[in-house]
């Protein structure tokens, strides 16, 4: 999808959440740990999850639960801050999902569904044709709010949305999408159009308030090219 370097190899793979995965096609490359995620899940490596009302734990929070259900994060501010392995049984999970007939129709070793993940928990947050399904603005930005809080610090969002337009035609969409994610802290490092969809990456900065001054910079350089 996008053209892009291969890294040379790391001692730790990313952890990658994956959004409205369907069928899970990110698992497939070795360096990426995944954990999919998917409304309806098309097959029983994707856990079930409604990630509009999917519950951020905090630190504080995630103290509460068991230890059989979370992460162990450090406070840590520094390059060797590390979470604790994540791997698809980590996520706070509800037990009841997997009782439910309705939840193993078509898969008899269905994952359990997840309600809750750790804050600032993964490197990559993946929304592929994922957006589109949802029709308000606000829940929209809701979604990318959320992903914000999963991402680590400076952590990559990746938003991949149909596009059969030419190039240039939604500018004022893609600067609109610019600015919105700017308030939430994240900054839009690359962008792709292809054929027919085009892609954006937003890095999660350090310091959430300069990016919010740039979002005011951008908004007002909408405004006067609208008014002039």
């Amino acid at each position: 999808m996008f053209s892009v370097r291969r890294p040379s190899p790391c001692s730790e793979r990313l952890r990658v959440l994956d959004v409205g995965s369907c069928y899970d096609p990110f698992s497939r490359y070795p360096d990426l740990d995944v954990t999919a995620l998917d409304l309806h899940p098309a097959t029983e490596t994707v856990h079930q999850c409604d990630f509009l009302n999917l519950k951020v734990e905090t630190n504080e929070s995630s103290s509460q639960l068991s230890a059989s259900n979370t992460v162990a994060m450090t406070n840590e501010a520094s390059d060797n801050t590390v979470l604790q392995d994540i791997t698809p049984q980590t996520p706070q999970i509800d037990q009841d999902s997997l009782d439910e007939p309705n939840k193993v129709e078509r898969h008899e070793a269905r994952v359990g569904a997840i309600t809750s993940l750790p804050a600032m928990s993964f490197n990559v947050v993946i929304f592929c044709l994922f957006l589109e399904y949802i029709p308000v603005a606000e829940q929209r930005l809701r979604c990318c709010k959320i992903a914000t809080e999963l991402l680590k610090p400076e952590g990559i969002l990746v938003i991949i949305t149909p596009d059969s337009k030419y190039e240039g035609h939604n500018n004022f969409l893609y600067k609109a999408w610019q600015v919105a994610l700017a308030e939430l802290g994240l900054a839009r490092i690359k962008y792709q159009k292809k054929e027919h969809f085009h892609g954006m990456v937003f890095r999660k900065g350090l310091c959430r308030q300069v990016w919010q001054q740039d979002s005011q910079r951008m908004l007002n350089e909408i405004q006067e090219k609208m008014t002039a």
